[in-house]
C-alpha cells in the first residue's frame, strides 16, 4: 500500500465542544463554544468565520482571535424579524455566503427567505416570502452562493428542485429561474429543460459557472453561464463511495460544495460521512477526509464525521468542515510530506498476467501511441499541493515536463523514492486503476487493491496523470 499514513490533511478540532448548546465561548478558545446542529460556514475578507447555527436560530462569528459571539439573530427564538444584530430573528438558518464587501447572505430555510446581513449586522430580507413554488418563492432554500460584487446570488431551492438566481441592481433584488423545474428528475438541457432532485449545495467557479450538489441524484452538476446543465461528477441515481475516475466514482447524498483556488471541487458527502475532492476538470474523484459510511467523532487517525454538511476555505488555504451532528467544526490543514512507501510483500515479478515496463534511470516506460515504440517519461517532481504527478508525453524519449492540473510548471517540493512501473496499454480516455500500479524498491513489490487504493492513472488528450489520494485514514 502506498502512502496510507500520509493524509492530504492534518485534521484537528477547531470550534465546538461536541455537545449541543448555545454557550458563546468568549474566552478566545472556540473549542469551548457550543453550537446546536451547525450547518454552514463562510469567511469574510478579514479571516473571520461565520457559522449558520441552525437550531440556535442565529449566525455566530468566530473572530481571528478565536472569540465566538452571536452576530445576528436571537438565541433559541425562531422568527422572521428584520433588524440589527440580536434584534433580528431567523428560523433554521442553514447555509451562508459572503461577498467581496463582507455582506452575508443566509439561506433561512424555514422562513423560505434569503436574508442579507451587512458588516454592521443589519438584517434584511432580499428574496422570498412564504414557502411555495411561484417564480419568486422558495421551498427549503438550502444553500446560497454569491459573486464577489454581490450582483448575483444563486439559491439551491431544494424542494422545488431548481436553482434560482437573484439579481441585484442598485439594491433592487429580482428573482428568476436559472435552471431546473418543479418536477424532480435527472435531465440535462438548457435552463428549464434540466431536472434536479433535491439540489442542496451551490458554488461558483472562477469562470462564473455554477456547481450544484444534486443530492437526490447523488451527483455533481454544472450549470454554464449559458445555462446549459450537465453532469460533472458522480453516477446519477447510484449512491456509493467509490473513489475513481469520473463515470465510475459515486457519491451518497452530496450536500455542501466549495471550490478551491486550484479549481478543485470539495464536496461534503453526508451519506458517506466524508469529504470528497473532484479535480478541476471533473476527471477524478477521491476521498480526502472521513471514513466512508461510518459516522463518528474522531480526529487524526481514522477521522470520522457525523453528517458533514459544509466545507469552507480560509485565506491560508486551510479547509474547515461543519460536522453537523457532532455540533462542531473541524480544521483540515494541508500536508506537504514526501510520498512514503509503507507495507508490502516480497514478489519476484509484478502481478501475473499484466505486462510491465520496469523503471529505468529517472523515469518509467510506456508505449507510444501511434508508432508502437516504447517511450521514456522522466519523473521530475511531485506536486503535493494537489497530491498529483502529471507528466506530459514527449516523443523519442525526450525529457518530460511536469505540469500541474492547469498546465503551469510545478515547483520542486519533494523527491520521489522508489521506482515506478505501469501497465503496457495506455489509450486515449482510458483509465488505469491503482491495482495496476506498482512501486519497487529493488526488494519488494508494493501493490494496491481497489478497496484501499492510494492512486490511479489516466491518459487524456496527450497528458498522463497520476493522482494520489488517501482513503479511510487521515493523520
Amino acid at each position: 500500500m502506498v502512502g496510507t499514513n500520509d493524509s492530504a490533511f492534518n485534521i484537528v478540532a477547531f470550534a465546538g465542544t461536541g455537545t449541543a448548546g448555545s454557550y458563546a465561548g468568549t474566552s478566545g478558545n472556540p473549542q469551548t463554544a457550543q453550537f446546536n446542529v451547525p450547518e454552514g460556514i463562510a469567511f469574510d475578507s478579514n479571516g473571520n468565520m461565520f457559522v449558520a447555527d441552525r437550531n440556535n436560530h442565529v449566525i455566530r462569528k468566530i473572530s481571528t482571535s478565536g472569540v465566538v459571539t452571536v452576530f445576528a439573530g436571537t438565541v433559541g427564538v425562531a422568527g422572521n424579524t428584520n433588524g440589527a444584530g440580536i434584534a433580528a430573528k431567523f428560523d433554521y438558518p442553514i447555509r451562508l455566503a459572503i461577498d467581496g464587501a463582507n455582506n452575508i447572505y443566509v439561506a433561512d430555510r424555514n422562513n423560505a427567505r434569503i436574508r442579507k446581513i451587512t458588516p454592521a449586522a443589519v438584517v434584511t430580507t432580499i428574496a422570498g416570502s412564504t414557502a411555495g413554488s411561484d417564480a419568486t418563492q422558495f421551498k427549503w432554500p438550502l444553500d446560497v452562493a454569491v459573486t464577489s460584487d454581490g450582483s448575483k446570488i444563486y439559491v439551491a431551492d431544494a424542494k422545488n428542485n431548481r436553482i434560482q438566481q437573484i439579481s441585484n441592481s442598485g439594491g433592487v433584488y429580482t428573482t428568476s429561474l436559472l435552471a431546473g423545474q418543479i418536477t424532480a428528475g435527472f435531465a440535462g438541457g438548457n435552463g428549464a429543460e434540466a431536472k434536479f432532485n433535491n439540489p442542496s449545495g451551490v458554488a461558483i467557479d472562477p469562470n462564473g459557472n455554477v456547481l450544484v450538489a444534486d443530492r437526490g441524484n447523488n451527483c455533481i452538476r454544472k450549470i454554464t453561464v449559458a445555462k446549459n446543465v450537465y453532469r460533472f461528477a458522480g453516477v446519477a441515481g447510484v449512491p456509493g463511495d467509490i473513489d475513481a475516475p469520473n463515470g465510475v466514482a459515486t457519491f451518497d447524498e452530496p450536500f455542501g460544495i466549495t471550490i478551491a483556488n486550484d479549481g478543485c471541487v470539495y464536496v461534503a458527502d453526508i451519506g458517506n460521512h466524508n469529504i470528497r475532492r473532484v479535480s478541476s476538470n471533473g476527471l477524478f474523484v477521491h476521498t480526502v477526509a472521513g471514513n466512508s459510511k461510518i459516522a463518528g467523532n474522531t480526529i487524526r487517525n481514522y477521522s470520522r464525521f457525523n453528517l458533514p454538511t459544509d466545507v469552507a476555505i480560509d485565506n491560508s488555504d486551510n479547509f474547515y468542515v461543519v460536522d453537523c451532528n457532532n455540533h462542531n467544526i473541524r480544521k483540515l490543514v494541508p500536508q506537504t510530506r514526501v510520498l512514503q512507501i509503507t507495507h508490502g510483500w516480497t514478489q519476484s515479478t509484478p502481478h501475473p498476467g499484466v505486462t510491465w515496463y520496469k523503471y529505468k534511470g529517472n523515469g518509467f516506460y510506456l508505449p507510444s501511441e501511434g508508432n508502437n515504440k516504447t517511450q521514456s517519461i522522466d519523473v521530475l517532481d511531485i506536486d503535493l499541493s494537489v497530491n498529483q504527478l502529471v507528466f506530459k508525453l514527449t516523443p523519442d524519449n525526450a525529457r518530460a515536463t511536469v505540469t500541474d492540473m492547469v498546465g503551469a510548471p510545478t515547483s520542486a517540493v519533494a523527491a520521489i523514492s522508489g521506482t515506478f512501473s505501469t501497465q503496457k496499454a495506455v489509450s486515449e480516455e482510458s483509465f488505469l486503476h491503482a491495482s495496476y500500479l506498482r512501486i519497487n524498491d529493488t526488494t519488494r513489490w508494493f501493490a494496491n487493491a481497489w478497496d484501499n487504493t492510494s492512486g490511479y492513472w489516466s491518459y487524456h488528450s496527450g497528458i498522463f496523470y497520476i493522482n494520489w489520494y488517501y482513503r479511510h485514514r487521515a493523520e
